[in-house]
């Protein structure tokens, strides 16, 4: 865990969107929507709220509320993270935190029945993914490819 020389509470920061992405994973979706909130919070006050790192946030949020079964502010929240990463992407990790999210939402469009939309989402994503990886043998590039043929399934 890296802390800031000015800044000693991005270890606390850090610690809590860790707690948060873990108690996720072990489906406690309200604590850890509860959990990334804060984190949020605590980044934006002392990072700004144009920070990428509030993006991830984001993005972790929405992928809760998806979980929560609240598809209308998770949808609310992942384009909220989707702005703010294309505002501030500088280099490939800062894209590939743009495809994950691009990910996530289009994974939750095809959720919500919102298959077209959802395939240009994920198109977005897949580009990003090739121009990183440049490797069609990569298992971001496979899964977004599985999940755009499911969009053409439902979209013609």
């Amino acid at each position: 865990v890296r802390t800031h020389k000015s800044n000693p509470s991005c270890l606390f920061k850090t610690s809590l969107d860790e707690i948060g992405i873990q108690l996720f994973a072990k489906r406690e979706f309200d604590e850890a929507l509860f959990v990334l909130q804060e984190a949020q919070k605590i980044r934006s006050r002392y990072l700004g709220s144009g920070n990428p790192k509030v993006a991830m946030v984001l993005n972790n949020i929405g992928c809760c509320r998806h979980s929560q079964g609240n598809h209308r502010q998770a949808l609310i929240t992942m384009k909220e993270a989707r702005e703010l990463q294309k505002k501030t992407a500088k280099g490939d990790l800062d894209l590939l935190h743009v495809a994950i999210t691009l990910s996530n939402l289009g994974y939750l469009q095809i959720q919500m029945k919102q298959y077209e939309t959802a395939r240009n989402v994920l198109e977005e994503a897949l580009l990003i993914q090739q121009s990183v990886f440049g490797d069609e043998n990569n298992k971001a590039v496979q899964d977004t490819r599985s999940n755009m043929e499911f969009t053409n399934a439902f979209h013609s």
